[in-house]
């Protein structure tokens, strides 16, 4: 794991890790005798090299810090009690850090907020912190890995400048493939510094985008942190052109559809819904989906209205199984947006339409309930993994069996090369500091800077 120090008179920029890599964030700026750190992310690939749910779970903060998953950062976690049951939270109450800023409610930039000291206040905005809210209402409290006497702090808004001791920060929303997602405006004695976090020009909010780089369009950036994620083999395909790929392949087939897509991504919800909308199909939404998407649903009345225009609540039916076994807290969070939506038991269905969940699809496909006559569609955002959902691999091979071909239809929630060269003459910052990417001396020289 590489560490990035860049200075700024008497500001310090410390990446921790996101150096030559994509994802696990964590970016300290250190002004006089205080830090803040944005994004607190986990590096899934190196983690998943060790670890899978359920078989072999880390022991907690000090056991990534020796694998060299997370980086060893002063002040920022926690020490853990009890075998892993408590966090200490005592421990580092004299910390530096003053705060920890989230971008978006991706893995690779909140993943090891569990791992956090708790006496720092977390910040993220109101829609990343519903989100995070019923992420941790359905997490389980494993040891040495639990959300457990977290500090999180009042949600910030759009363009609402925090001062916190001589930092200030403003956040900017911005399009990504989440809602919620926020670049920052860093304001020190010694200069301005922006943070992107994850970004792009190509999906269905652009103009939220937009409006960040027109917001700071003109200042004076002396340092300028982009992701560049996207460098070989980019395919440029817009949300636009998401949708229309899937509405054709609706209209052209009359067996089942499976699709697997991160049920946090809101663009591709809709493209996929307004696709079934005009097609005359419903969507048979797996537990996963049911519980994200009611949650936005109910939490967030601009996206209500959206979803309200393609007759979400008539062709969405929760797929939930009665006999399952659940914990306390699923339990809670599946009767209570079952009070809200239609659901029936898998043992309904009688003809396919669209599965969303493609474990699901096939479990469906195992017992006979699905004919195994229809297609699969991959509509991940990213062919990496952000969100740690499928294994792709066994899924294939899954799909293979029952004699189901796929299709892959996606638009990367992440700025292309293109669109990171415009932005940078735009704003013609002094410098800048490419995180975030496998090849971000590339990406630097690409811009024009050494």
């Amino acid at each position: 794991m590489e560490k990035v120090t860049y200075r700024l008179g008497n500001t310090e920029v410390i990446v921790h890790s996101g150096y030559k890599t994509i994802g696990g964030n964590i970016i300290e700026v250190k002004y006089r005798d205080g830090s803040l750190i944005f994004d607190i992310g986990l590096n899934i690939g190196l983690h998943n090299q060790y670890f899978s749910w359920p078989t072999k779970k880390h022991k907690g903060i000090d056991e990534l810090i020796k694998l060299d998953i997370a980086p060893k950062v002063e002040g920022l976690y926690t020490r853990w009690m009890k075998e892993g049951e408590e966090p200490d939270v005592d421990y580092g109450v004299d910390t530096h850090i003053r705060g920890v800023f989230i971008s978006h409610i991706h893995l690779d930039h909140y993943g090891l907020m569990t791992q956090l000291n708790r006496n720092i206040p977390v910040y993220m905005g109101e829609t990343g912190s519903y989100i995070m809210d019923l992420k941790i209402r359905l997490a389980r409290n494993n040891k040495y890995n639990n959300y457990k006497e977290i500090n999180i702090a009042k949600a910030f808004r759009n363009k609402q400048s925090i001062k916190i001791d001589d930092i200030k920060i403003t956040p900017y929303h911005v399009d990504h493939s989440i809602p919620g997602a926020y670049s920052f405006k860093i304001e020190t004695g010694d200069g301005l510094i922006v943070y992107t976090g994850d970004y792009r020009l190509h999906g269905q909010d652009e103009s939220l985008t937009i409006d960040f780089i027109e917001n700071i369009e003109g200042e004076e950036i002396d340092l300028f942190i982009t992701e560049g994620t996207r460098v070989h083999d980019v395919e440029y395909t817009t949300e636009n052109e998401v949708r229309a790929k899937l509405k054709w392949v609706m209209e052209n087939i009359d067996s089942s559809v499976i699709i697997e897509c991160s049920p946090l991504d809101i663009d591709r919800f809709l493209s996929i819904l307004s696709s079934a909308y005009e097609t005359g199909r419903e969507i048979f939404m797996d537990e996963k989906y049911f519980k994200y998407i009611g949650n936005y649903y109910l939490n967030d009345e601009k996206l209500r209205s959206k979803l309200d225009k393609y007759s979400f609540k008539d062709i969405c039916i929760g797929l939930i199984d009665r006999k399952k076994k659940r914990d306390r807290k699923n339990r809670e969070v599946i009767e209570e947006m079952t009070s809200y939506f239609d659901h029936i038991d898998p043992r309904d269905i009688e003809r396919g339409d669209i599965i969303l969940g493609v474990e699901r699809g096939i479990e469906l496909l195992d017992k006979g309930i699905l004919k195994p006559r229809g297609i699969a569609i991959f509509s991940n955002s990213e062919p990496f993994n952000e969100e740690g959902e499928i294994d792709f691999n066994r899924t294939i091979n899954w799909l293979t069996k029952y004699n189901v071909p796929s299709y892959r239809i996606h638009a990367s929630g992440h700025i292309s090369p293109i669109e990171l060269r415009g932005v940078i003459e735009r704003l013609r910052p002094k410098d800048v500091l490419v995180i975030h990417s496998e090849y971000p001396e590339l990406v630097k020289r690409m811009l024009g800077y050494e």
